[in-house]
Parts: C-alpha cells; sequence; structure tokens
C-alpha cells in the first residue's frame, strides 16, 4: 500500500498498558499506522506539529494537560492541518460528551470499546468511506439522540443511534426483530433479544428525562403527553423527524 494512502495515529492515552495495546492493534492493520504515542497534552502538542498525524486518539483524563485543555488549545490556535479526533473517556456522564464536541472533538467513544469499531471511526474520519451525505446524516443522529438527555453510559443508548441510521438507510419496510435488532446484535456480538431490551430501557430513560427534544418530537407526532412509546413507534418517529429536518418540503 502506498505511503499516502496509509492512515497515520497519534495515540494520547496516560496509561502505559493501554498505550501498548492499543499500538499493538493498530499496527495489525494493514491501511492504518501508529506514528506517535504521547502520555498527556504537552507531549501530544509536540508530537502533532512533528507527526502531523490524520487522526489523534485522545484520552480525555490524564496529568499535566488533560485532553479537555489539549481541545480547547487546538480550537484556539487553529493549527492549518489538524487531525480528526476522537475522544476517549471511561466517564459517560452527558456532560463530558458534549464538552468535549463542542471542543471540536468529531467523535466520542467509552472505554472500553471494540477495536473493530474504533477502526471503523478512523477509516470513516479519515478516508471518508461513506458519501459526504452519509456522514452529515450520521452527525445528525447522534445530536438528536445526545438531545434526549440520555446519559451516554446507560443501558442501550449506543444502539439508539445505530437503530436509527438503519431506519434512515433503508427504503420500504423495515422489520424490528430482523432488520434492526438483529443487525445491531451482529454487530456488537450480543443477541437480538439484548438489543430489544436495551433500546427498551435507553428509551424509558429518555421520558424519564424529559427534555424539551422529546416534548418537540411528541408534538412532531402528534402525540404530546404520552408517557412511553413502544421501541418501534419511539424509534419510527425519531427517524420521520430527522427526515422531516432534512426535507421539509
Amino acid at each position: 500500500m502506498a505511503e499516502k494512502d496509509v492512515i497515520r495515529v497519534l495515540i494520547v492515552e496516560d496509561d502505559p498498558v493501554q498505550r501498548e495495546l492499543l499500538h499493538d492493534a493498530l499496527e495489525m492493520e494493514r491501511d492504518i499506522v501508529c506514528c506517535g504515542q504521547a502520555k498527556d497534552g504537552v507531549e501530544a502538542l509536540e508530537a502533532l506539529s512533528r507527526e502531523k498525524p490524520d487522526v489523534l486518539l485522545l484520552d480525555i483524563v490524564m496529568p499535566n494537560m488533560d485532553g479537555v485543555d489539549l481541545l480547547y488549545h487546538l480550537k484556539e490556535s487553529s493549527p492549518p492541518e489538524r487531525p480528526y479526533i476522537i475522544a476517549i473517556s471511561a466517564f459517560g456522564q452527558e456532560r463530558i460528551a458534549q464538552t468535549v464536541l463542542s471542543q471540536g472533538a468529531d467523535w466520542f467513544m467509552l472505554k472500553p470499546y471494540r477495536f473493530d469499531l474504533l477502526f471503523r471511526r478512523i477509516r470513516t474520519l479519515a478516508k471518508g468511506n461513506l458519501p459526504e451525505q452519509g456522514i452529515s446524516l450520521e452527525s445528525e443522529v447522534s445530536r438528536a439522540v445526545m438531545e434526549l438527555k440520555i446519559p451516554t453510559n446507560a443501558f442501550g443508548f449506543p444502539y439508539l443511534g445505530q437503530a436509527l441510521m438503519i431506519l434512515l438507510s433503508r427504503q420500504g419496510t423495515c422489520l424490528m426483530g430482523k432488520d434492526v435488532y438483529g443487525v445491531i446484535a451482529a454487530r456488537n456480538g450480543t443477541s437480538a433479544q439484548n438489543v430489544e431490551k436495551a433500546l427498551r430501557s435507553a428509551i424509558k430513560r429518555a421520558f424519564k428525562a424529559n427534555s424539551e427534544a422529546l416534548h418537540q418530537l411528541l408534538q412532531f407526532g402528534g402525540i404530546e403527553g404520552a408517557t412511553h412509546l413502544s421501541n418501534g413507534r419511539f424509534l419510527t418517529l425519531m427517524a420521520e423527524s430527522l427526515r422531516h429536518r432534512n426535507d421539509p418540503k
């Protein structure tokens, strides 16, 4: 593979064991290479100017200069060759995810994560494997899920965005059990029953949070005042709302 086609990744992680595990995993990928490692934001700044990576894997909680401070510095300095940034944290509070995304991170992932999902995100950001329209849609979906005020560490939270992307990408009839639960289960190494249960739990959390986004969603569906919706009805309504946002006519 030509050098220009290889994705250069900089790892910023204070845990040496995690750094090495991630380094070794990256090195096994044909089109990805680890171009450097840093244990905090200070070292990361030096490595960024020296290595010019395509993607930065950024742990949030670190000594000296943490991930949020590094994001703020990059946002203020606006380097000409800013890499794509995937922020990673073991803490799933919604405010942390919102903070790092507002400070310029391109994606937020929770530890522990699956390497195959991380590598898929690296390739999507660095090479644009999805069409531009698809990337924009994925951002819209992520924002819509976050606006429901469901804690990002809540049971079923990661599946909401996946379910919506499936519904939005398919034409015609989409069966919840086969086309949504089954596909998500296969991707995440679990069962369709577990996916259904997790989504049901996340939707309950959305109603408990009682966010403005939920009120707008129910108003859009003409069911103001509803206190519960089935998985299928809730996800279908969200998908319809997102379609309406992107094509209001």
